[in-house]
């Protein structure tokens, strides 16, 4: 009796066989312990970083620019100028004549100094924000006081001339001139290019000439003109350790990446073992 062969059974390829596909929510259930693992260990390095990292302490000082005298303040376009010259002023802050005396007195190279100082104006106001930073708090504090000497020393030189208001307005008019001749080179280069970042650099230069001896000649018609258009609103306070602030940082992005990273073992691990069931299946 002749034997008969079993009938011929073609099962699906690899390529044919369903994809298990599991949910974030359903995989974060079933592998738990596997999404707070990262968790915990990226937030506890993170910790301990933050504890073990030397915090940076921020001082700052607080400069005014124009006087406070009411009579000037009430000159017509003054205010207007003070702020415009509390801008550019701040943007002086890592000037050679600026960093150069403070990296003297603390033993410091001049490129030091202008990374650890910077000045920002408050809108809508003649006060300017000196800070440094340092790792010692003590430091910190006295680089901001003598940073914010130096830019003040810097604007007396850059104003020193005649109380004369003739004199004052020449002045005026001829700074005008070179920031309109100074802003047509710049116009007529390439942006980004070398040429256009230092004829840009020679615009902002004579452009702040030009509102010095605008805001120099509108004192001098009140009678009350002063070489010194910068004055100390405020010593350097104590500084401020950002030791805190680092640290929620740093947890955070410990807490972001180890959920991503949790999150993803899951999903994976979860398709794995679906996989596996429908192809034992």
């Amino acid at each position: 009796m002749a034997v008969e062969d079993p009938p011929f059974v073609r099962y699906p390829s690899t390529a044919q066989r369903p994809v298990a596909r599991v949910g974030v929510l359903e995989a974060i259930l079933r592998s738990l312990p596997l999404v707070i693992l990262p968790v915990l260990l990226l937030v506890g390095g993170a910790v301990a970083y933050g504890l073990k990292r030397d915090p940076v302490y921020t001082s700052e000082a607080r400069l005014n620019v124009g006087g406070l005298a009411l009579t000037t303040q009430t000159i017509p376009g003054y205010t207007t100028a003070v702020q415009q010259l509390a801008v550019s002023y701040s943007r002086a802050i890592d000037a050679t004549q600026v960093v150069r005396p403070v990296a003297r007195k603390f033993g410091l190279t001049p490129q030091e100094v202008a990374k650890r100082v910077s000045a920002t104006p408050i809108q809508g106001s003649p006060v300017i924000r000196v800070r440094a930073t340092s790792k010692d708090p003590g430091q910190a504090r006295r680089i901001a006081d003598a940073t914010a000497t130096s830019l003040i020393n810097y604007a007396v030189n850059l104003n020193s001339g005649t109380a004369d208001s003739r004199r004052f307005y020449n002045d005026f008019k001829r700074a005008t001139q070179q920031m309109e001749a100074a802003g047509a080179k710049t116009q007529g280069l390439k942006p980004g290019s070398a040429k256009f970042k230092a004829a840009k650099t020679r615009e902002d230069i004579a452009r702040l000439n030009a509102q010095t001896a605008g805001a120099l000649y509108q004192r001098s018609i009140a009678g009350e003109s002063t070489l010194n258009l910068v004055q100390r609103l405020a010593p350097a306070a104590p500084a401020t350790s950002d030791r805190d602030s680092v640290l929620q940082q740093f947890i955070a992005g410990g807490l972001i990446a180890g959920l991503l990273i949790g999150v993803g073992l899951a999903l994976l691990r979860a398709n794995r073992l679906t996989t596996r069931r429908l192809g034992a299946r």
